[in-house]
């Protein structure tokens, strides 16, 4: 017991003064043992060293209480951060996550700062790819039946299965959102066909990524690759995450993959108003009926509401039933997403205008809510009575 204490006395000597000359940056890293959670806290952490600091920028310290959710994305962030994982050295990470909570993450000027750097998803990746990434996607592509540089859109969604996994791994604690019915945050992959089809007459590929779905839609074999089932590893992540033109995304973490490689995310059934996963560019939401009213609730009831209808007994107590993204809703937003990217997507003076009503609704809604990122355009169009 007492050399436990006398080494927790050192290790926050030692971080302290490690901090304050801004050597070490100390990243927690969560329990949840999700990769949308190990992602949003090392990515930007890096991004904003590079750019931050001219000389001898910090060693970024980052404590894995869990097993990595990818190994390939942990050995993709090694090169620029130190990770003190549970398994291995469990003494130390218990120690430094105690001691960590009480050291200010605040360096003395000794370090040179040369910009602040704003919003980190803004700037560019962190890390560089190599050449050899272009000849394992090639072969990676082979082995999926895909002709080498055929453009690829990435379709992320997940179903019960996911998280009964995370409940089955009790080394994780994948909190008290997903212990009970999970139907608000999975999306039906029927309704994603119609966004499949039309992808496919524009020339794109779209391919499943992230975790398996119980049924993809049957009539987009032809334009449908299920790289999640048959082709899936964690290496493959990243080199689709890197390759993909765009990924159409239904609420799940898998953004922060493309979001590493600064790649568009049309984000779809977003189930928190009005937040959307960090990477994405553009969010539709689910919209919420009230069975007592028999309405819609408007956005500003919608952002007022903030984490309460992610629970299924808190929507049955208030009658309230989640109104999921419609197939056309989805597609629209693919497809408008995909235009920006091309810098062929027309706006109005009337959609700069519903923009920023909604904005200003957007900034009610309370934390995490920490990034505003625009609604859909035409989806905002659709539904421009809900501002009211």
């Amino acid at each position: 017991m007492r050399s436990d204490r006398t080494f927790k006395v050192l290790a926050h000597k030692v971080l302290r003064i490690l901090v304050a000359l801004g050597a070490v940056r100390v990243v927690h890293l969560s329990r949840k043992g999700r990769i949308s959670q190990f992602v949003e806290r090392v990515e930007p952490a890096i991004r904003t060293k590079l750019v931050r600091y001219k000389w001898f920028p910090p060693v970024i310290l980052a404590l894995n209480p869990v097993d990595t959710p990818n190994s390939a994305v942990t050995a993709y962030f090694s090169s620029r951060v130190v990770f003190i994982h549970a398994e291995s050295t469990r003494r130390i990470t218990t120690a430094l996550g105690q001691v960590a909570d009480g050291v200010p993450d605040k360096p003395i000027r000794v370090i040179r700062k040369i910009k602040r750097p704003g919003d980190p998803w803004l700037l560019r990746p962190s890390i560089g790819t190599r050449k050899s990434w272009a000849a394992e996607t090639d072969e990676l592509l082979e082995r999926m039946g895909i002709a080498r540089g055929t453009p690829v859109v990435l379709l992320a969604i997940r179903d019960e299965s996911y998280y009964e996994k995370a409940r089955a791994n009790h080394a994780l604690e994948p909190g008290s959102e997903v212990q009970t019915n999970t139907y608000i945050r999975n999306p039906d992959p029927a309704t994603y066909g119609t966004a499949i089809l039309r992808l496919n007459q524009l020339g794109y590929i779209v391919t499943s990524f992230g975790s398996k779905a119980v049924s993809w839609p049957t009539d987009v074999s032809s334009g449908f690759v299920d790289y999640a089932t048959g082709f899936r590893t964690a290496r493959g992540d990243l080199l689709m995450a890197r390759y993909c033109t765009m990924m159409m995304n239904g609420a799940t973490g898998a953004s922060l993959l493309a979001g590493m490689f600064n790649r568009p995310v049309a984000f779809s059934n977003s189930y928190v108003p009005f937040m959307a996963g960090f990477g994405a560019n553009r969010f539709i939401p689910q919209l919420m009926w009230s069975e007592r009213e028999q309405r819609l609730l408007s956005f500003l009831e919608m952002a007022k509401s903030g984490w309460t209808y992610t629970y299924l007994e808190n929507c049955q107590r208030d009658g309230i039933v989640l109104v999921k993204n419609t197939a056309d809703d989805i597609a629209d937003h693919a497809i408008e997403c995909l235009e920006r990217t091309q810098g062929v997507f027309l706006e109005t003076t009337m959609d700069h205008d519903l923009q920023s009503r909604f904005r200003h609704i957007q900034q009610l809604s309370p934390p995490p809510v920490d990034r505003h990122i625009p609604i859909g355009t035409l989806f905002l169009r659709k539904y421009q009575h809900l501002l009211n």
